[in-house]
């Protein structure tokens, strides 16, 4: 729901038949079945705008099954929703989208949830092949202020607490996928980034000593960034 075709402005002109028809298309491709026994006989219940299976007889609609189901919501706000969620590469907050969709902020907060839950759930499947660059970088553990005796006065001594430090580590196929882990240092990564990473990739890294262990089963291209941020074919 990018480029020409979708806009707020279009998506704000569509009417609400317009809007199940888009979500029924994308769902569906044109030709609806049954989700429970996929059977392609199916009745119209123009009234409530459900499907009736010939075979089962079970009711459903476009967004039954999803994260869309039991939905409040309109069709035209959803799709307000998503395209307001998705237009930003770096990220759009609910108060952001509470103010486009015209919905209240825990709402957007909600179903922006959601639709992060979806995309995490369908990248666990995402394997990386060819050049794979991997790096960590730690995040959090505020530094906490103690009262012990201070040989110069007026003088605080301030140590890290380390208990909510977290190591980000990211895999990213080059013009491909990334995967994420959050761990409590890099070596925890090892089992997760062996298990995403095919055989005969060529992964690179900096100089930390936690990735040595992937060179037994990857070519491995290092970047000392003591002397070297990067090169031209690294």
């Amino acid at each position: 729901m990018s480029g020409n075709k979708f806009s707020l402005r279009r998506i704000s002109q569509m009417t609400e038949q317009e809007a199940q028809a888009y979500f029924e298309m994308m769902r569906f491709g044109g030709a609806p079945f049954c989700i429970y026994c996929s059977e392609t006989k199916l009745y119209v219940i123009a009234s409530r705008g459900r499907w009736s299976c010939s075979a089962c007889s079970k009711q459903f609609t476009s967004t039954s099954g999803t994260v869309f189901a039991s939905k409040k919501m309109s069709y035209v706000m959803w799709l307000a929703l998503c395209f307001t969620f998705s237009s930003s590469s770096q990220g759009t907050s609910s108060l952001q989208v509470a103010r486009l969709v015209g919905v209240e902020q825990k709402t957007a907060y909600i179903n922006c949830m959601k639709l992060r839950e979806v995309l995490f759930w369908e990248s666990q499947s995402i394997e990386l092949s060819g050049v794979v660059e991997i790096d960590g970088g730690i995040f959090g553990g505020h530094k906490k202020a103690t009262c012990n005796v201070r040989p110069v006065f007026g003088r605080r001594f301030y140590k890290l607490n380390s208990e909510h430090r977290r190591c980000l580590v990211v895999a990213k196929q080059r013009m491909g996928r990334t995967r994420v882990f959050v761990g409590k240092k890099e070596s925890d990564a090892l089992p997760f980034l062996k298990a995403i990473i095919l055989p005969d990739s060529t992964i690179q890294v900096d100089g930390a000593h936690a990735w040595d262990s992937l060179a037994q089963l990857h070519n491995m291209l290092k970047t000392e960034h003591l002397y070297t941020f990067g090169t031209n074919n690294q």
